[in-house]
């Protein structure tokens, strides 16, 4: 049967939710995440998505593109992250895979993060180049609690987030509203870092869409800046442990980096966490981390795109600010790929 590949229509949504919950059987919700990111995007003009599917209309693979924005040199952009890129085991041997990469780059501005083996060739084969990448961080707040890896036995423990968090003289407070955070139009750096767009309308939909999910907090204003320094984190389980996901950050500079550090140490301790665990993909945060004991762990992610920019893969390791929050590095944290 003819292999074709289209860009998928709210009509196809019904199909793709049951071909994705075939193909990815351990996942128990389906639906809503993706309600959650693609229509309600605050970037999604249109859906992005594509699929593979025969000529009795049945899917057999897709590549997912959620919709976002940057920022370089001055220039603000379009752009999608992929994700959930799959095609069914029966037809893993034909050219369904190949037709939806080279479909999905050819058609939009790509960046991928965190892709396997075989998909990262498949990016590299379509002229998507390796342009940064980001390193994964933990630091462990209670040894006895490791225990746990070796019983197996989860603990429950119930989270407690105060409205303030004092780290010397400076407060961090907690944010109930996304129009607390200031920025430049959605951007706190300069034309020499590719970052992506943290406006208002992104941080109401990616961290109050879900109000029991993310904890967000912000320095108190510095009248010297008008930038708000702010972290945001949920509380996950990994390997059976109880942790903190530094899910998304930004600062003005690494002496308010430390101070964000500093102020989730105190908020891990509160709560008695196993560990904290982070990304960064700013060379400049390597120091700063490991100072903190923040230890990496696991393979650095590859951050690949179609996004021609020199400079960018001169200068990896300063040039290009990602958190989890970019992608959906958070969403299913705990699996195999972490």
């Amino acid at each position: 049967m003819k292999i074709k590949v289209k860009r998928i229509r709210e009509e196809d949504i019904p199909e793709l939710i049951k071909f994705n919950r075939r193909v990815y059987p351990k996942r128990d919700k389906i639906k809503e995440p993706f309600s959650y990111r693609f229509l309600k995007n605050p970037f999604a003009q249109q859906l992005y998505s594509y699929i593979s599917y025969l000529e009795d209309d049945s899917i057999i693979g897709q590549i997912l593109l959620m919709p976002s924005q940057f920022k370089y040199n001055g220039k603000i952009q379009d752009a999608t992250w992929g994700m959930d890129y799959i095609v069914d085991e029966k037809y893993r041997g034909s050219f369904a895979g190949v037709q939806l990469c080279k479909k999905a780059i050819k058609e939009n501005l790509h960046f991928g993060i965190g892709l396997s083996d075989v998909s990262l060739k498949m990016h590299l084969v379509f002229n998507e180049k390796i342009i940064g990448k980001m390193t994964k961080y933990i630091k462990v707040f209670n040894l006895l609690s490791l225990v746990c890896l070796l019983t197996k036995r989860f603990k429950t423990i119930r989270y407690t987030f105060p409205e303030h968090i004092k780290v010397g003289n400076t407060y961090f407070n907690k944010v109930n509203k996304p129009e607390e955070i200031k920025s430049d139009n959605g951007y706190w750096y300069g034309n020499d870092i590719l970052e992506f767009s943290r406006n208002n309308e992104f941080l109401k939909w990616r961290f109050f869409y879900y109000p029991e999910k993310f904890i967000v907090y912000k320095m108190h204003d510095n009248t010297d800046n008008h930038k708000s320094v702010y972290f945001v984190v949920r509380n996950v389980v990994w390997r059976n442990l109880n942790c903190f996901l530094i899910v998304d950050y930004r600062f003005n500079s690494n002496s308010d980096f430390k101070l964000i550090l500093k102020a989730i140490g105190k908020l891990s301790r509160l709560n008695n966490v196993s560990a904290t665990i982070t990304g960064a993909s700013l060379g400049s945060l390597d120091k700063l981390l490991k100072k903190k004991l923040y230890f990496p762990y696991g393979n650095k992610m590859d951050i690949v795109t179609n996004f021609n920019v020199n400079s960018l893969i001169n200068n990896v390791n300063n040039s290009l600010m990602v958190t989890f929050a970019d992608s959906d590095c958070d969403h299913y944290f705990g699996n195999k790929k972490w």
